[in-house]
């Protein structure tokens, strides 16, 4: 009965998950008026004065009814922030009802074939926070395809200024010619330019959802030039030459650091891998080490010097340039 009961919460919670997935991919493709109308209204609300939209229906402010109802209300829009830089059609509700999703398989699988509760706890922790990684893969993914974009796009832009058009048209030029990610990110630049935010406000926003350092060099020196005056077509490519020179340096060091980066790789993967190995050629075998009590201490040193050891690896191997 009890198992019964197990097996039908996992279900409704996996039906749940994919149910609002589903939806969610499915609102972006079908209904893309809605992400524009709640992006119009977003922006559109810091220029005019509160109230002037009329009455709202009434909301529950969980942030003045106690400290957790802020801090998860902090989480959720942490969250939001991340999926949008990630570029990934979800809502936060919905992503964590993803989440949880994973979770409940993980704990079916789990509990189907493993027996050590320890071992339960950390597969369905890392279930559950499989789609985190993925958000933070995704993120890194393209902040480094933005930052092979950045130089191409001040050439792009640098080019239609010296031509007589205005930063506004160089910039929707440049949002139009280039590939995605950084398409992506310039048209909704022009498009907050076009609702009435100022260009420096922008740029500025544009600068938090990338996270780019490139791009954040290239606001600056925008933000310099509106401010002193000058030539800003010749200061953009000025910009544009150290960025791509930065980008040249950057693609070098990465292939100097390739035999160090793989070394760092195959020995943090090593000790699970003969884990799985020695599991695999003779069962049984290791599980003195996860039931005796000098065991799970051996395991828990092993585990922090090899967390120790990933963290040396990582910085050794890591250059900023």
């Amino acid at each position: 009965m009890v198992a019964n009961l197990w097996l039908a919460a996992l279900l409704l919670t996996v039906g749940i998950g994919a149910f609002l997935a589903c939806s969610a991919v499915l609102r972006s493709v079908t209904s893309p008026s809605r992400t524009v109308y709640r992006r119009i209204r977003k922006v559109v609300a810091q220029l005019r004065p509160e109230g002037e939209w009329g009455p709202e229906r009434p909301r529950i402010d969980w942030s003045r009814l106690t400290r957790v109802g802020a801090l998860w209300q902090g989480f959720r829009q942490r969250l939001q922030d991340d999926l949008t830089k990630a570029g990934l059609p979800l809502l936060a509700r919905e992503f964590l009802w993803l989440a949880l999703a994973c979770a409940a398989l993980g704990l079916a699988y789990a509990s189907s074939s493993i027996q050590l509760l320890l071992v339960k706890v950390i597969i369905v922790v890392g279930s559950a926070l499989l789609p985190f990684l993925y958000v933070k893969q995704v993120q890194a993914t393209n902040r480094r395809k933005l930052d092979h974009q950045v130089g191409d796009a001040l050439v792009t832009i640098t080019n239609s200024l010296r031509s007589g058009t205005s930063f506004y048209d160089a910039l929707q030029l440049a949002s139009q010619e280039m590939p995605a990610p950084i398409s992506v990110e310039l048209t909704r630049t022009v498009d907050e330019m076009s609702l009435g935010i100022r260009p420096e406000d922008a740029l500025l926003r544009l600068v938090e959802r990338t996270g780019s350092e490139d791009m954040d060099l290239t606001v600056t020196a925008f933000s310099i030039t509106r401010e002193v005056g000058g030539n800003l077509a010749e200061v953009l490519d000025n910009i544009g030459g150290v960025i791509r020179e930065r980008g040249r340096l950057r693609a070098e060091i990465r292939a100097l650091s390739a035999q160090g980066r793989f070394s760092a790789t195959s020995l943090a993967l090593m000790p699970f891998v003969l884990w799985v190995v020695m599991d695999s050629l003779s069962p049984g075998y290791l599980n003195g080490m996860l039931t005796q009590p000098m065991g799970r201490e051996m395991l828990v040193v092993a585990c922090v010097c090899e967390a120790l050891g990933i963290v040396v690896l990582r910085r050794l191997v890591r250059i900023e340039v």
